[in-house]
């Protein structure tokens, strides 16, 4: 029997358990639970665990859950809420000065005493004292899982801690800082509508107890929810009073918060010319008022303010700036937004694939650690960009799902736009074309309601591609002719190859004086890729054939040198041709090309370099 009541109180401390928690529910001494559960260790019940969580106590596990679950089973229900409480007690005694550091394990078993005193229908004084108990430490739990990262753990503590304030009736004074926290937990890690849930909770509070630069942050803070949410109006309409609230209080770290969100939005919707001045303004405030998360958060969306307005050289500065900030601050949201673009521009400026994989792949694990459904589908859907730029196209696939997936889960619409325009590419260069063509159908939608520059020249990119699929050069002309006005507007930076591609096609059908039309590229790219591509289309254009084999001969090896296989190998094809008008033999070229396809798994590239291949033979 004594060994029976052992192995119960030890239940309740759970699968680990201490000898002193289990003394403490006893009421027995330590050294008679140690003689007990000796003789529970020669019985094989239990194990020993090395070292201790608590310094001076013995710990031990139980052999196997369904012994624990055996044993917490036999125990009354009347006794369970006395003891869970007793657990808590004994463990906040025992960490003292850090009890904050073991507040998921006090938290845990006070919610659990309020469980089972719910189903006795207890309603007195003890319960009222337990709940206002097992609200602070629930709020303490999610306080500490959220600064080490632990977001989706986070965000479950302030749930169950916001449930707490409502029982225990907290004032609107008193909530504040668990709504606020609540909010930073919650983005990148809940759906989309929880979040602004909170953030409109976070609102009322505000207004509640008069805080007008609470109330400032809280319309700030809608701001990029309902950008996702595709509410433009409203997430305007947030943005401008975020800062018109906060813009008499003087200067803050809230209002150049508020200032940065606004420039967000603005950026976003292509309005950079509108954005720059309120993200400069961001930066330099948040400097001056000692706001090292904002300052951070602010030049890195200046950065992609600045590339998505052709100005490539400031923009990698201040984003390799703003991801040494990121680190230094070692706020998570701000840092998985880093780790998204900071890769994005070194791909897009820079043509450094490598590096731009190694810091997705970092992010990517960072995110999945946390449970930040919203990052890792940035995130991943970004990997699969990268994959499909290399040529390495079933990876790029599988990615593309799953950052489909996670959009859909979250809840937001520019993400699911633009992964399913990016699956619609890798369909279509794998040579599935009517499955391709259905994903790209469903992204037009929402990619219209949601219009970014940076996801909309994909539109008539893709209906390109779709048309150069079906064989008609004309509609494929005038798509990507579509494209690149985009680009010109925006950043060539982002799709050189739609230079190339207008350029093949036009001297396909005959039209080649028209093609002279898009030499400009290489006075506006400047990456490696934007000038490999230049290169190309000088070589296409060129009326000297030697000249003209020299200058395509460069620019894919150079593609392939940068390991972009998919254009190195349409450009190998370029060459050959450029090579029977030189009458060298262009057979090896051509097989070069084919041999790379293949590897890529590009089938939609493949007739034309059969084709290629059998008439050189």
């Amino acid at each position: 029997e004594d060994e029976k009541a052992v192995l119960q109180d030890a239940a309740v401390v759970g699968r680990v358990f201490w000898v002193g928690a289990v003394a403490e529910l006893s009421g027995r001494s330590p050294q008679e639970i140690r003689d007990a559960v000796g003789r529970l260790r020669v019985k094989e019940l239990v194990l020993p665990h090395d070292p201790s969580s608590f310094s001076d106590e013995l710990e031990f596990s139980f052999r196997h859950n369904l012994i624990r679950d055996g044993a917490y089973d036999s125990l009354p229900k009347s006794l369970r809420a006395d003891k869970h409480a007793g657990v808590a007690r004994w463990a906040e005694r025992r960490a003292g000065d850090r009890a904050e550091e073991i507040a998921e394990l006090i938290a845990t078993h006070q919610l659990e005493a309020l469980r089972y005193l719910d189903e006795l229908g207890e309603t007195g004084e003890r319960r009222k004292e337990l709940e206002r108990s097992a609200f602070a430490w629930t709020r303490a739990a999610g306080d500490r899982t959220a600064a080490i990262w632990q977001r989706s753990e986070a965000t479950r503590w302030f749930r169950e801690a916001e449930r707490l304030a409502e029982a225990i009736d907290l004032s609107p004074g008193e909530r504040v800082g668990l709504v606020r926290a609540h909010v930073d937990a919650s983005w990148g890690t809940d759906p989309i509508t929880e979040t602004e849930r909170l953030v409109r909770r976070a609102l009322e509070t505000y207004e509640a107890i008069g805080d007008p630069i609470g109330v400032g942050w809280s319309h700030a803070r809608l701001v990029v929810g309902l950008l996702m949410l595709g509410r433009d109006e409203e997430c305007e309409k947030e943005g401008r009073e975020g800062v018109a609230t906060l813009e008499p209080l003087g200067e803050r770290e809230e209002l150049a918060d508020a200032l940065h969100r606004l420039g967000w939005y603005l950026w976003r919707r292509g309005r950079g010319l509108e954005a720059e001045p309120l993200l400069r303004r961001a930066v330099e405030m948040a400097a001056r008022v000692e706001s090292p998360l904002v300052h951070a958060e602010s030049m890195q969306t200046l950065a992609v303010c600045l590339a998505q307005t052709g100005r490539s050289a400031e923009s990698l500065e201040t984003i390799e700036e703003a991801y040494r900030l990121a680190k230094e601050v070692g706020e998570f949201s701000n840092l998985m937004r880093c780790c998204n673009n900071l890769p994005s521009l070194l791909a897009d400026l820079a043509s450094d694939y490598p590096r731009a994989e190694a810091v997705l792949r970092e992010g990517l694990e960072f995110a999945q650690r946390a449970g930040a459904a919203s990052h890792e589908g940035w995130l991943v859907g970004s990997l699969g960009d990268g994959q499909f730029r290399l040529g390495r196209l079933e990876g790029s696939e599988a990615n593309q799902r799953r950052a489909l997936e996670l959009a859909e889960e979250i809840g937001d619409e520019p993400l699911k736009g633009m992964r399913l325009t990016a699956l619609a590419a890798v369909l279509l260069f794998r040579g599935k074309v009517e499955e391709a063509e259905t994903a790209h159908r469903e992204s037009i939608p929402i990619l219209n309601a949601n219009p970014e520059p940076q996801s909309q020249l994909f539109i008539p990119m893709m209906e390109g591609y779709f048309a150069l699929a079906r064989g008609d050069d004309d509609v494929a002309a005038e798509q990507f002719a579509a494209t690149i006005a985009i680009l010109r507007s925006f950043n060539v930076e982002n799709a050189p190859e739609a230079f190339a591609d207008e350029v093949r096609v036009l001297i396909r059908a005959g039209r080649a004086e028209e093609a002279e039309g898009y030499r400009d590229l290489s006075e506006h790219g400047r990456s490696p890729a934007a000038r490999a591509n230049a290169v190309l289309i000088e070589g296409l254009l060129s009326r000297d054939p030697v000249e003209g084999r020299r200058l395509v001969g460069e620019a894919a090896a150079s593609l392939e040198e940068l390991g972009i296989l998919i254009d190195a190998a349409r450009a190998m094809l370029d060459l050959g041709r450029t090579m029977e008008r030189v009458t060298e033999d262009p057979k090896a070229t051509f097989e070069r090309a084919r041999k790379l396809l293949l590897a890529c798994d590009a089938s939609l590239w493949l007739p034309e370099a059969e084709a290629a291949l059998h008439a050189a033979s």
